[in-house]
């Protein structure tokens, strides 16, 4: 068995990081997202969130972008054309010193002059831009801006997540043991929602799931302050892991009341996590605009979190939305059309979500085990309530820490079992079917809510969740009949 795993961890890791981008393309860093993520920190005191196309169209001639080249305005996400933001004179060219301007020409010609990269441009600034947040912005710039940037050393930034990515997985391995470490690594390079195509081979973009991690990790060996102080930089980096500590925070909470004491372990979580998240705010000041980074930053994501049915998403609101005989209607369908579908069924969708999500508060408050409890009520909260772009949901990985006692049992092995087969149905219907949307949107979601139904209804009968629940229900009618 193990060296099933062994193997099976090996060559799916060897495909993750080098296949796809070493393999299968010629450049192995991914140039349409290192513009965003690598470029934009790079110059973020100049661009703010909302000049990084605007300065791209004012930098580069027009027969490298030309006017009729459409174009999304970050100010305002309508999308319009590079001869329009031209006109307007957007770019805050006035910000730059003399020498910035012309590092900034010379660091988009690595964006340009390679085979293929000038096409890869003309479509990345279509997208929705860089959207970390002011501490991450500032971690991310302060390492770009000392790179020095050329063809040869944008092929090596990717080795930073790949870093990251290998500690995380090192990290798991000691604190949980051989077998879930092998489990865990085969769900990060197998997993169907995390696909490197997307975002692999790109720069600091998985520093928040490696701190993520790291904090579980923490917490399995007990060291409470340090997993509170890579947790809560997780959520500075990224904010929607803030969700992972909904679970110990009320595990601390139920401890304490059943001991009418501060629990030291508890109390150091908080305080760790409390005095992090106020250094990396703090840290989030720094660049250029201070405070305006971050009033910046909440109106991008005003328009950037607006209520979205992506084609890369995952989550509970997806299976309400597929329509179509074959999947090819169902990718054809616009993203209004999804919201309107979903709309038609959210008296479906809310019952679920509360019902899945009262499971998971429930077994956080009786399980015993800190781990189980956040990571199993954080996946239902994520998955549940929030429902973003496909690659967000590397954290789904975690629930195979939340598992970590269970997994030798009979239903524990099934449902890990089954949380294979939910990547395996997604990978074979994208194979098939080449729609991402379908894949996504229909699959994989679909596929996960049966998963997560089926855990928190075994997990909650293990717990004896559902008897005190129907005790509860059965109550009333006793007392009537006794009356």
């Amino acid at each position: 068995m193990k060296s099933v795993l062994i193997f099976a961890v090996f060559a799916s890791g060897f495909s993750y990081f080098y296949v796809r981008q070493g393999v299968m393309n010629d450049h192995y860093a991914h140039r349409y997202d290192t513009f965003h993520y690598l470029l934009h920190p790079r110059y973020y005191a100049e661009l703010d969130y909302q000049d990084l196309y605007a300065c791209t169209v004012e930098a580069l001639s027009r027969d490298v972008i030309p006017d009729d080249n459409p174009v999304r305005d970050l100010r305002t996400y309508d999308m319009t054309t590079a001869g329009d933001l031209r006109d307007q004179g957007l770019c805050p060219r006035q910000d730059f010193t003399p020498d910035r301007w012309e590092r900034w020409e010379r660091d988009l010609e690595v964006f340009t002059e390679t085979p293929g990269a000038a096409d890869i441009l003309r479509l990345a600034i279509r997208d929705r831009g860089y959207n970390g947040t002011p501490p991450h912005a500032a971690i991310s710039g302060f390492l770009a801006d000392r790179i020095p940037l050329s063809v040869a050393t944008h092929n090596l930034v990717p080795l930073l997540d790949i870093l990251m990515i290998s500690v995380m997985l090192y990290a798991v391995a000691v604190a949980f043991g051989w077998k879930i470490g092998l489990l865990f690594a085969l769900s990060v390079f197998a997993i169907a929602a995390d696909s490197p195509g997307i975002i692999g081979g790109s720069w600091f973009r998985y520093a928040w799931l490696a701190t993520l991690t790291l904090g579980f990790a923490a917490l399995r060996r007990g060291s409470y302050a340090m997993s509170g102080v890579f947790m809560a930089l997780s959520a500075l980096l990224n904010v929607f892991p803030v969700v992972f500590s909904v679970g110990i925070v009320i595990r601390g909470v139920v401890t304490c009341w059943q001991e009418r004491r501060l629990v030291p372990c508890y109390r150091s979580f908080v305080l760790a996590a409390l005095v992090t998240s106020f250094i990396g705010i703090g840290v989030g000041l720094l660049p250029a605009r201070h405070v305006g980074n971050y009033s910046g930053w909440i109106a991008n994501m005003a328009h950037h979190s607006s209520e979205r049915f992506q084609a890369f998403g995952v989550g509970l609101k997806f299976p309400f939305i597929y329509r179509g005989a074959n999947t090819r209607d169902s990718d054809q369908v616009t993203e209004s059309v999804r919201r309107d579908l979903f709309h038609e069924n959210r008296k479906v969708y809310y019952p679920l979500a509360i019902t899945l999500i009262g499971l998971a508060l429930a077994l956080a408050v009786k399980t015993r085990d800190d781990v189980e409890a956040a990571t199993i009520l954080g996946f239902t909260l994520f998955f549940c309530l929030l429902g973003t772009v496909s690659y967000y949901f590397a954290c789904a990985s975690l629930v195979i820490l939340g598992l970590h006692r269970r997994a030798g049992t009979a239903g524990g092995t099934l449902l890990l079992s089954l949380w294979f087969l939910t990547s395996l149905l997604a990978h074979w219907a994208l194979y098939e079917t080449h729609y991402y949307r379908f894949m996504y949107n229909t699959v994989l979601s679909f596929s996960w809510t049966v998963w997560l139904s089926a855990l928190l209804f075994w997990l909650a009968a293990r717990e004896g969740i559902l008897g005190s629940f129907a005790n509860l229900v059965a109550a009333p009618s006793r007392v009537g009949r006794g009356s």
